[in-house]
């Protein structure tokens, strides 16, 4: 059974647009190259976290998420987009949180 992955990004305001500048140019196309499945992305519009960057994940097993974020973390074309911006910005990211979820036997994405 497939695990879920949601990952919060607390942005500090200042940056929010160069965070979703990146994640539309770099990173996104960075995921797709490394056989990451980006479900959605989501802005909190109201409430806790308003204008964070929301996005859910999926994943073969919680091995292969592990492997993956490896992977991803030792990309070099990662490595020189993250270094870039934040030279460039500064920090994008204040916190992050991820949750890693399993769909119920009655969920439409079991």
């Amino acid at each position: 059974m497939s695990v879920f992955e949601l990952r919060h990004y607390q942005l500090y305001p200042h940056n929010r647009e160069f965070l979703h500048e990146r994640f539309a140019q770099h990173t996104s196309p960075i995921f797709d190259r490394l056989g990451f499945e980006a479900v959605a992305f989501f802005e909190v519009d109201t409430g806790p976290g308003e204008g964070d960057l929301v996005y859910l994940m999926k994943w073969e097993s919680v091995e292969a998420r592990a492997i993956g974020w490896r992977t991803f973390g030792a990309d070099q074309e990662w490595a020189r987009v993250r270094a870039a911006t934040n030279e460039r910005h500064g920090p994008l990211v204040a916190r992050t949180n991820s949750t890693l979820l399993r769909p119920t036997g009655y969920s439409r994405m079991a």
